[in-house]
């Protein structure tokens, strides 16, 4: 349900903002005709983890991944996330970008949920496991953690199949798939 904010006294007419909600706010000027904005509570993120993971990436927090917090800043987490991914699909025998025949993967999508600080020093075990195989791609879905067992995040990218030629989807290989498929079932436990 939208809120109508007064912009004249900055006012909410509505509910009070939940905790943790972020707000998304739009001018709206059809809602109303004299100027004012709406604001919309946007749904949290929640990443559900699989059963188990089939490969564990090691990373430390490096003093370039901190932010002004003096913790591991967003950006560096994506980045860290990437790295693993990297090795993740390594480890599977695949890879993001194959020069040669131009083929490899694009990320559709990112969700990531926040669970706690990350410091210097800290050394990361980011989990992963492929989950949700189908026609064109997977999903990848990262439980992180510090070594101590402390939860930083959860999150997952959806992976594609990439013709870097022809700029479009291409299905995901039959033995990439199988590949996928069979380390789920060889994983650790959670």
């Amino acid at each position: 349900m939208p809120i109508f904010v007064d912009p004249k006294n900055l006012s909410f007419n509505a509910l009070p903002v939940p905790r943790g909600a972020a707000l998304i706010v739009a001018a709206a000027r059809e809602v109303a005709p004299e100027p004012r904005f709406f604001c919309q509570f946007m749904a949290r993120i929640k990443v559900v983890l699989p059963e188990s993971f089939s490969i564990t990436a090691e990373l430390p927090v490096r003093i370039t991944d901190l932010n002004y917090g003096a913790h591991l800043g967003n950006d560096a987490l994506v980045s860290l996330l990437h790295e693993a991914r990297v090795q993740f699909l390594r480890r599977m025998q695949l890879t993001e970008f194959d020069p040669a025949t131009r083929q490899g993967f694009i990320m559709a999508d990112l969700a990531v949920e926040y669970k706690g600080e990350g410091f210097y020093g800290d050394v990361l075990q980011v989990r992963m496991a492929a989950t949700d195989l189908h026609k064109y791609g997977f999903d990848v879905v990262y439980h992180v953690q510090t070594t101590a067992g402390r939860d930083i995040a959860r999150a997952k990218t959806g992976m594609l199949c990439f013709d870097y030629t022809t700029r479009k989807l291409s299905p995901l290989p039959a033995d990439a798939a199988a590949r996928l498929a069979e380390r789920a079932g060889e994983s650790e436990s959670r």
